[in-house]
């Protein structure tokens, strides 16, 4: 399925296998075979892969993949209740530093974090199938 998704979005995007490995600087023979589901990305390439041909997050994993929300995920049983009101300090400080940084730092840290997230659901979703 992954395979077949890249494969999508490379061709709507116009770009051949030489051009897309060209861009993420890996051997033709290497996308070939993800793309024939004899081989499976990383975690890493395949963030470069969805960054490259603007994949949406959904469209890799399908509906199913993806947890259906935020409680799913380990580290949201360590926050507090979300109508507590309350926050962890590092929150808090997490919050206060956004606040001091120009635009163009807030969107870098924006786009860490979604980054994160989804190799934190790619995770979830590993051990899911990995029983």
């Amino acid at each position: 399925m992954i395979g077949e998704t890249i494969r999508k979005y490379r061709k709507l995007r116009g770009l051949t296998q030489p051009q897309l490995c060209e861009a993420l600087h890996i051997h033709q023979t290497h996308i070939s075979k993800i793309e024939q589901g004899k081989r499976s990305p990383s975690v890493a390439l395949l963030t470069e892969i969805r960054k490259l041909l603007d994949i949406p997050f959904e469209d890799i994993w399908g509906a199913e993949g993806a947890p259906e929300d935020i409680a799913a995920c380990p580290r949201a049983a360590a926050s507090p209740p979300e109508d507590s009101g309350q926050r962890l300090p590092w929150e808090s400080a997490v919050v206060n530093i956004m606040a001091s940084l120009d635009s163009e730092r807030k969107k870098k840290i924006y786009d860490y974090a979604l980054e994160q997230l989804e190799l934190q659901r790619f995770s979830l979703m590993r051990k899911k199938a990995d029983p």
